[in-house]
């Protein structure tokens, strides 16, 4: 009885921990997997918000995207969130980070640093700074980038604009 015990408090604390790291959890990616996400071509709408832990405006503008995220949760409506940190600091500022805001959208490193190599093939108006936001609906054939920071109602419209 004693080892049945001690086994089913061992199982439960790994399955906590994993699901606490799972939801905090950070996909290292390169710009071909970002591409293809790009590409899908369906009804819904997909925001992918270009940003990074060391940028103000972006930090600043992050509530209204978690809002809105959760608000359209049950649209045709992808949020993801495409973090430029450096790789090198993915386990003492990414994932603190994103555990700390308790970011519960999908959040993925880039891990391209050669900015100059791949920016233009997101989109050539792209000037490299950050906030940046690709609102795309590959269905309607609607795409909008949008280099810096969005209020949550520009945010909304938007989206709608895209639906």
């Amino acid at each position: 009885m004693r080892k049945l015990s001690v086994t089913l408090a061992f199982a439960f604390c790994l399955l906590a921990s994993a699901s606490m790291y799972g939801q905090n959890k950070v996909k290292v990616i390169k710009l071909p997997e970002l591409q293809s996400y790009l590409a899908k071509h369906d009804d819904t709408v997909r925001v992918v918000n270009f940003w990074a832990t060391w940028c103000k405006p972006c930090v600043m503008e992050l509530p209204h995207f978690l809002e809105t995220y959760r608000e359209m949760k049950s649209q045709k409506v992808q949020f993801l969130f495409v973090s430029l940190d450096f790789v090198q600091d993915y386990n003492k500022r990414l994932l603190p980070f994103v555990k700390n805001r308790k970011l519960d959208a999908p959040v993925v490193l880039l891990d391209e640093p050669d900015y100059n190599s791949w920016i233009d093939l997101i989109d050539p108006s792209w000037e490299g700074a950050i906030p940046a936001t690709m609102i795309v609906n590959n269905k309607t054939k609607k795409k909008e980038f949008v280099n810096g920071e969005l209020s949550k109602e520009m945010l909304i419209s938007k989206i709608n604009k895209k639906l």
